[in-house]
């Protein structure tokens, strides 16, 4: 078995905008970053200057193509850009005469 080359939290999913993040949890960022050091460089950066600082928007080496990572997705991400990205995922179990959605990230009673 080889070794990944990269992980998948660093996969690019060009589709993903930015007014699909959850811009609160960026201010909260800000905020948490001026908390612990004043001074702090993330204090003045915007949206898209902190998802680069902290590799969840990066360049994709087969395409060339810029956007938002996996990782960017799930810290950041609205609810639906979450499952959008993660719709692989999802495997639909029958149960008890119910249809249940599963997903990595819980389940829901469809």
């Amino acid at each position: 078995m080889r070794k990944q080359s990269t992980y998948i939290e660093n996969k690019i999913f060009p589709f993903a905008e930015m007014e699909e993040l959850e811009s609160e949890l960026f201010t909260k960022v800000r905020k948490l970053a001026g908390n612990q050091k004043p001074n702090h460089p993330r204090k003045s950066m915007d949206d898209i200057e902190m998802l680069k600082s902290a590799g969840l928007y990066l360049r994709d080496p087969n395409t060339g193509k810029h956007g938002i990572t996996l990782g960017g997705i799930l810290i950041f991400g609205k609810e639906e850009l979450i499952h959008a990205a993660l719709s692989h995922h999802r495997r639909t179990l029958f149960c008890e005469g119910r249809i249940w959605i599963v997903t990595m990230i819980g389940m829901t009673y469809g």
